[in-house]
């Protein structure tokens, strides 16, 4: 392993600004990252990921700036558009009702170390993210995404709207585009 490599600190417990050290723009020339991240808006650890991907952006700049683009990936492909009963739901998925919490308390106490909120127990129904996707897109269309992405969070109601999204686009769980 390389050198430049070894001691970084970065991994679930987040990134140190030790761990950039090594990585300097050549020459003093200014380096541009552009990275696309594919989440779900209901997946509490894309959330988490989200906080820290920032963090680390803003430990390379200004010496290095980056875009970030969202891309669609759907957890629960086969969520009807009404939702459904969030326990029933995640006690089939997780094998238990008390196994769902426990993963709920392991994703909260990781949203805690990066200032993020999960109020698990007052989430009644499970949504249907095609919704959220949509609007994320929207937004990526007006220039405005990344900061739409971090505003949004379910359960997302968008009853009152509908938008076309390009045919290109798929909602695919496999290769979203």
């Amino acid at each position: 392993m390389s050198d430049h490599f070894e001691g970084a600190v970065c991994g679930v417990d987040g990134c140190t600004a030790a761990a950039l050290d090594h990585f300097e723009p050549v020459s003093g020339a200014k380096a541009t990252l552009a990275i696309q991240v594919i989440s779900d808006a209901i997946c509490p650890w894309c959330w988490v990921a989200k906080r820290r991907l920032g963090r680390a952006i803003a430990a390379i700049s200004p010496d290095v700036t980056a875009s970030v683009t969202w891309r669609p990936f759907e957890l629960n492909p086969e969520m009807p558009k009404a939702d459904v009963d969030r326990r029933a739901y995640r006690s089939a998925k997780f094998g238990s009702w008390q196994h769902s919490q426990a993963l709920d308390a392991q994703v909260a106490a990781a949203g805690r170390s990066e200032g993020l909120v999960f109020n698990h127990d007052k989430m009644e129904r499970t949504p249907n993210t095609v919704d959220a996707h949509r609007l994320i897109w929207l937004a990526g269309q007006q220039g405005k995404q990344d900061s739409s992405s971090r505003g949004c969070s379910p359960p997302i109601s968008t009853k009152s709207a509908t938008w076309a999204i390009p045919t290109s686009w798929s909602m695919s769980a496999h290769q979203p585009d």
